[in-house]
């Protein structure tokens, strides 16, 4: 493998689990409560943002962590919300089980990724004024074709 520090941020009803595991890996860092500015930092300080989710059809912190440069690992619940990142080779899909993310993290690790572009790729597709603006026009052909 490679060396890695795993850092945590925000809390839930795994807290105790990971308080355990923080005190027993000095690798591990969990931040619980985190103000935006210094989630921004942590993003920024991170190589790769590791989203194993069952349940998130959307997951925004994605976004964020695109957004931020990061490279994405997460679960294929989400592949239709971001497979156009995949042509930037800055995401990997997987199953939701422990051989698919560890294979998934290894694939992505090395990988060279053009910050800038995916950034400004966000900014032209993903802001908010143009999320609204796709949302209008299906409403608006939803309602003309009624």
């Amino acid at each position: 493998m490679f060396p890695v520090e795993f850092v945590i941020v925000g809390s839930g009803s795994l807290e105790s689990e990971v308080d355990k595991l923080c005190a027993s890996d000095t690798n591990v860092k969990h931040f619980k409560h985190v103000a935006e500015n210094d989630l921004a930092n942590i993003y920024r300080s991170c190589d790769i943002f590791l989203y194993p989710t069952q349940g998130d059809s959307y997951a925004l912190v994605v976004l964020e962590a695109l957004s931020s440069g990061l490279k994405v690992v997460t679960t294929v619940n989400i592949y239709r919300v971001y497979n156009d990142f995949i042509r930037f080779n800055v995401i990997k899909f997987a199953d939701f089980d422990e051989k698919s993310l560890t294979q998934a993290l290894l694939d992505i690790k090395n990988t060279v990724i053009n910050k800038n572009e995916i950034h400004n790729y966000i900014e032209k597709n993903y802001s908010w004024k143009k999320v609204s603006e796709n949302l209008f026009n299906l409403m608006y052909n939803l309602a003309v074709k009624n």
